[in-house]
């Protein structure tokens, strides 16, 4: 009987032994998996950031990437250039540009708006800005509000003399709302004239309108006086932040006041 307790009792704990070794390893396989997993996920997040900060800095003309830069710094303010160095493009005439951008499909269309924008935003480091010229009749002048892309100054739209299908919405930043007040420089009825010495108007937005209209988005890149001969002058700064939530284009087409007809433009003299 002596030789029956012993034998059990040294089974026991052989079998015991065995069993604990199976828990263990069980334990043991299911930390793993959960260990994979985790690392599986912050590998994930660790990608998709990495990704994500690379769309950002590669489009900055997006609202939401534009708020995260400027405020983490990560954006200079758009530069006071002058007549002096400013960057070099090309200037289209009205004609030149509506032939550009008019037969552009809307995916094609938002393409070249997204890089108008983010052109402008990186102060053309890397790419030159388009220009318009010509000479434009003034059918709607009105301050700027926070609620703009630019939050002070004034904007002018305005018809083509020589090619009435393209309407033109030019910028005039000013630092603070207070020296927009000069509204009456610009008025109703009368020429603004675009040239390649002075104004370079950059183009910031095409949209495309009913019965085949173009709407050209503008600023100034040369800031400074800016005068209207016989009529003032305003000082125009660049904007210290955009609000690129903001609608596009600027100004709303059934605002205008003396709207010139196609006919009326067309009778006017050419630049």
């Amino acid at each position: 009987m002596r030789s029956n307790l012993h034998v059990e009792f040294m089974r026991s704990p052989g079998s015991f032994s065995s069993g604990g070794r199976a828990v263990v390893a069980k334990r043991t396989d299911a930390s793993l998996f959960w260990w994979t997993i985790l690392i599986t996920l912050l590998l994930g997040i660790t990608t998709l950031s990495w990704f994500f900060s690379i769309y950002i800095f590669a489009h900055p003309e997006k609202p939401l990437n534009y708020s995260i830069l400027t405020k983490l710094e990560k954006l200079e303010p758009p530069k006071q250039f002058s007549a002096l160095n400013v960057p070099s493009g090309p200037f289209l005439t009205p004609k030149a540009a509506y032939a550009k951008y008019f037969g552009l499909t809307e995916p094609l269309l938002d393409i070249d708006n997204s890089r108008l924008k983010r052109r402008y935003i990186q102060n053309y480091e890397t790419d030159t800005p388009t220009y318009l010229r010509g000479t434009y009749r003034i059918y709607q002048v009105r301050k700027l509000t926070k609620d703009d892309v630019f939050s002070s100054g004034l904007i002018v739209r305005a018809r083509a003399h020589d090619y009435p299908t393209v309407v033109a919405e030019f910028l005039f930043p000013t630092k603070s709302a207070l020296d927009a007040d000069q509204q009456k420089i610009f008025t109703v009825g009368d020429d603004l004239q675009l040239n390649r010495n002075s104004t370079f108007a950059s183009l910031l937005h095409v949209e495309k309108l009913p019965e085949d209209n173009l709407c050209f988005t503008l600023v100034p890149l040369a800031y400074g006086t800016f005068e209207v001969p016989g009529t003032g002058q305003l000082s125009l700064a660049p904007p210290a932040e955009l609000n690129l939530a903001g609608t596009w284009p600027i100004t709303d087409e059934a605002v205008g006041t003396g709207l010139p007809t196609p006919e009326v433009a067309r009778s006017a003299p050419r630049e």
